[in-house]
């Protein structure tokens, strides 16, 4: 897994429209979240600047915060083919929830490791929804959980 300092930008010409075209894909799936994403980029964008990260760790936060609900979608698909196949008989809300909010960031992050993103991103992907009190949580834990929940 590349660090920090070997990351590769991955915004580099096409890559970086393929990389936005997924994250509007992100608004379409969900339209009570349009525009989530880019909310928690500018959040994550302010924090980290705050606490004083150099440019390369802010341009690392931007793209996890855009790529962080990137494993949504396919759960939604999964929630679609479980209706469809059981006669439009629901999942229910509760197991519905879990789904979404569980199972997604670790999708997500699987995803982000296949694009071989840093660890930090990844790992402030696997966990944007649980809190992390230790004070050595890595600033894009923190940073992402932070910027998620404004």
């Amino acid at each position: 897994m590349a660090s920090v300092q070997t990351f590769v930008h991955p915004c580099a010409g096409a890559q970086s429209q393929h990389l936005l075209s997924l994250v509007a894909a992100l608004d379409v799936h969900d339209p009570l979240t349009r525009g989530h994403s880019d909310r928690v980029r500018a959040y994550a964008q302010m924090i980290a600047e705050e606490m004083g990260l150099d440019a390369e760790e802010v341009d690392l936060l931007n793209w996890a915060a855009l790529l962080h609900d990137i494993g949504k979608p396919t759960l939604v698909q999964t929630i679609l083919e479980y209706e469809r196949k059981n006669e439009g008989r629901s999942m229910g809300e509760e197991l519905v929830e879990i789904v979404l909010s569980q199972l997604h960031e670790e999708i997500g992050a699987y995803v982000l490791e296949q694009w071989a993103m840093p660890e930090p991103a990844v790992e402030a992907a696997r966990a944007h929804h649980r809190y992390r009190e230790s004070a050595d949580a890595p600033a894009a834990h923190r940073t992402i959980y932070a910027a998620n929940l404004v």
